[in-house]
């Protein structure tokens, strides 16, 4: 919702003066609505992070910079939304709380996720399911259309 290109701008600079140093982000992605009946596109974007937090303090930064941003959390339904932050992985670690679950634990269902995560981080190894993120997003049962947006980032 919103000027969705700005909101990502937002969240990439918070998360660099709150959370680590940036180092990648990929293309921007338009994206059909996963998950729920929605007629507006989303754009989604997957950024590589330096991150200086442990994962929980990181979740209550993106918690507070999607507050900012005007989200508004409400109920556990999936809606449209200024801004919605997820943390795939977090190294290679695995976290597993009541608030928190890392890796993602839908990511592997995702292409709005495995595009630009394969296009940032082709190498990369899910701690879980020990396949590279090409692997996963061949295996990928997601047919939702993902769209680069040109001269993006």
């Amino acid at each position: 919702m919103g000027n969705r290109e700005e909101f990502l701008r937002y969240a990439r600079e918070e998360l660099q003066l709150k959370a680590g140093i940036l180092k990648a982000s990929s293309t921007l992605y338009e994206t059909e609505a996963w998950g729920f009946e929605c007629t507006d596109l989303f754009i989604n974007q997957v950024i590589l992070m330096e991150c200086n937090k442990k994962p929980h303090e990181l979740l209550g930064i993106i918690h507070h910079i999607e507050s900012e941003a005007g989200r508004i959390r409400s109920g556990t339904s999936y809606s449209s939304r200024t801004l919605d932050i997820d943390i795939l992985f977090y190294g290679d670690q695995i976290v597993n709380t009541d608030d928190l679950v890392i890796p993602h634990p839908r990511l592997h269902l995702r292409r709005f996720c495995l595009v630009p995560l394969l296009e940032i981080s082709p190498e990369f190894t899910h701690p879980v399911f020990l396949k590279s993120m090409e692997t996963m997003l061949s295996e990928c049962p997601d047919q939702l259309h993902v769209y680069p947006i040109k001269d993006s980032q």
